[in-house]
């Protein structure tokens, strides 16, 4: 008796174990329904490009459906981009959605704290949001991107932290 009661404890341990780690996960709502009353664009449709060309840990058909979801029914047009950042990639789009780049194809893979980008895809980024772009930039900790400066302003990207230390002050 005590022994079955053991090996069920333990067989409830490893179940409340790996129950833990897979709510840990990161997913989307799969029953999230995305619906605006009132939505912004209904004649025009700016143009959001949503970046899928750097090992982006999130995408618009995973992690970031809802978000995808949201802005179309809002009446931005999407498109998911996988290739690098020029001025021709990135001249018909009011709206550049990039969502934690990595250096890597995973994050634990050798070289994903690597910059994510290009000098000249930096550059380009810098010179588009200059010109009127709209960057929406989610990052956590890993190196994007080390541009140059041009202009007296740099546009760098990568892991910061303040100086006393603490998160969200910089």
């Amino acid at each position: 008796m005590i022994t079955r009661l053991a090996k069920l404890a333990q067989y409830s341990a490893l179940l409340f174990v790996l129950s833990a780690a897979t709510l840990g996960q990161q997913t989307a709502d799969p029953d999230f329904k995305a619906t605006v009353e009132h939505p912004a664009y209904t004649k025009i449709f700016p143009r959001v490009l949503f970046d899928e060309g750097h090992n982006n840990f999130h995408t618009a058909n995973g992690r970031y459906k809802p978000f995808a979801d949201l802005i179309m029914v809002d009446g931005y047009h999407l498109v998911r981009g996988r290739k690098p950042f020029n001025k021709e990639t990135l001249d018909t789009f009011k709206v550049l959605v990039i969502a934690d780049a990595l250096g890597a194809e995973d994050v634990d893979d050798e070289g994903a704290d690597r910059p994510a980008f290009t000098e000249q895809e930096c550059e380009a980024v810098r010179d588009w949001v200059h010109e009127g772009g709209s960057l929406l930039l989610i990052a956590g900790p890993g190196a994007l991107c080390r541009g140059g400066q041009k202009h007296g302003e740099s546009f760098q990207c990568g892991y910061e932290q303040s100086r006393d230390r603490r998160p969200g002050k910089l």
